[in-house]
């Protein structure tokens, strides 16, 4: 191995590491960040887990549209979230959803709320 070629292989051994603890790092937030968003949904909706499909994807993506998880863990928190979520500019809804539509069954799922 020549003195040219050492500083080069150790730079791509470097850089591999850097990006291999970025993955690692982000991939523990996103964890941490489903859990509180997680946990935030299921004191409104104890039952989350339990709903349809649709429903859990529909409060999944005003969760992360909001940023619930870095609200108060407070019910009305949550709410006022996922409303400002669904009257946003560019709200991330599921495949097939518009905006009336999340915003109509966002209203009869808090309002079937325990």
């Amino acid at each position: 191995m020549s003195l040219k070629t050492k500083p080069l292989i150790l730079g791509v051994c470097a850089f591999a590491a850097f990006v291999a603890f970025t993955n690692y790092l982000f991939g523990e937030i996103g964890q941490a960040d489903g859990a509180k968003s997680l946990a935030r949904l299921q004191q409104v909706w104890p039952q989350v887990l339990d709903m349809p499909e649709a429903d859990r994807a529909l409060l999944g993506t005003l969760a992360m549209t909001c940023h619930v998880e870095d609200r108060p863990a407070v019910v009305s928190e949550t709410i006022a979230c996922l409303r400002e979520a669904v009257a946003s500019d560019h709200p991330m809804l599921p495949k097939g959803v518009d905006r009336s539509t999340a915003a109509y069954r966002l209203d009869q799922l808090l309002a079937e709320r325990p």
